[in-house]
C-alpha cells in the first residue's frame, strides 16, 4: 500500500523538496547521493566576506556547475523532477531557486525567495553595505529593482503598483512549498498525469484542511481516474457541506454524469 504524504510541523528545506519529489516521482538513494555530493562540493565557495561567498557561490553553481533555465521543457514534468534536474543542470525558477537557497545555506548565507508571479528571485541582504541584491534563479545575473518591478507588471499591471512591496517581502518555507505544489500540480494537469494531480491535492486537504475547491477538484480527478464510488462519494459530500455552493450545479452535474459510470481498479 502507498504510504499516505503528510508535513512535519516544522517546513524545512532541501529536505521537504527531496522528500515531495520522492513521494511524487518515486526517487530511488541516487537522487539523495546526487545532492549530498552537490551540497559539499559548494564548500568549496566558501570565503570570509559574506557577500563575496554568495558571488562565488553564484559562480560555482550557474558557471562551473551549468546549471540554466530548461529550454524545451520549461513547463514540463521534468523541470520539476529532482532528479532529472540534478542530472540535466536544468530546471525551473522554483526549482533552481529551491536548489541555490540550499546550497546558500551550507555555506551559512541567507538567500531569501521573492515569488514574483511569473518567476521566482533570489534576494540578499548585505550587511556591510546594508543593501539587498537580486539576482535571476535561472542564471545568476544580477537584478535591479528596477527589473523586478518591470517583471511584475509585465504580469499583473499597473492597477496593482501599491501593493508590489508585498513580492519583495522574503517568501515563507510554506508560501514556497505551496507554490511548488501549485506549480507541479498544473503541469501534471497539462500532462495528464492525474495521479500526481490526485496526489498533490490529498497532500494539500491534508494539510490545509477540506477547502471546496480542492475538494472539487480531487474529485474530478478521482473521476478522470475511474474511481467512480469516491468521485461520488465526495460529491454527495460537496453537496451537503456546501449547498450554497456557486458550481453546486455543476456538482450535481458530475454527479448525475457518473450514474452510469464504472470503477476502474488500478
Amino acid at each position: 500500500m502507498k504510504k499516505t504524504y503528510s508535513f512535519l510541523e516544522n517546513i524545512s528545506l532541501p529536505e521537504t523538496f527531496i522528500h515531495i519529489s520522492q513521494h511524487l516521482f518515486s526517487l530511488d538513494n541516487t537522487v539523495v547521493t546526487a545532492w549530498n555530493d552537490l551540497s559539499n562540493d559548494v564548500l568549496h565557495c566558501y570565503r570570509i566576506d559574506a557577500f563575496e561567498r554568495l558571488q562565488a557561490l553564484l559562480k560555482w553553481m550557474y558557471q562551473y556547475q551549468g546549471f540554466s533555465q530548461a529550454s524545451e521543457s520549461y513547463f514540463s514534468m521534468s523541470s520539476y523532477h529532482l532528479e532529472h534536474v540534478l542530472a540535466s543542470k536544468m530546471g525551473h525558477s522554483t526549482t533552481l531557486a529551491i536548489l541555490c537557497k540550499s546550497l546558500a545555506e551550507q555555506l551559512d548565507l541567507k538567500v531569501e525567495l521573492l515569488l514574483l508571479p511569473s518567476d521566482v528571485m533570489l534576494s540578499f541582504y548585505q550587511e556591510k553595505t546594508k543593501e539587498y541584491h537580486y539576482f535571476s534563479a535561472l542564471n545568476g545575473e544580477p537584478l535591479s529593482e528596477h527589473a523586478l518591478l518591470c517583471f511584475i507588471r509585465a504580469e499583473e499591471g499597473n492597477l496593482l503598483l501599491p501593493s508590489m512591496d508585498s513580492y519583495f517581502e522574503p517568501a515563507t518555507d510554506e508560501a514556497l512549498i505551496r507554490r511548488l505544489l501549485s506549480e507541479i500540480k498544473a503541469v501534471a494537469h497539462n500532462e495528464k498525469a492525474y495521479e500526481i494531480s490526485f496526489e498533490i491535492c490529498n497532500i494539500l486537504i491534508a494539510w490545509r484542511g477540506r477547502h471546496t475547491s480542492l475538494v472539487r477538484e480531487r474529485a474530478m480527478l478521482a473521476q478522470l481516474l475511474g474511481c467512480v464510488d469516491f468521485a461520488s462519494a465526495e460529491f454527495m459530500n460537496l453537496i451537503e457541506e456546501e449547498p450554497d455552493d456557486p458550481l453546486i450545479d455543476f456538482v450535481k452535474f458530475k454527479l448525475h454524469e457518473m450514474e452510469f459510470e464504472h470503477n476502474v481498479f488500478h
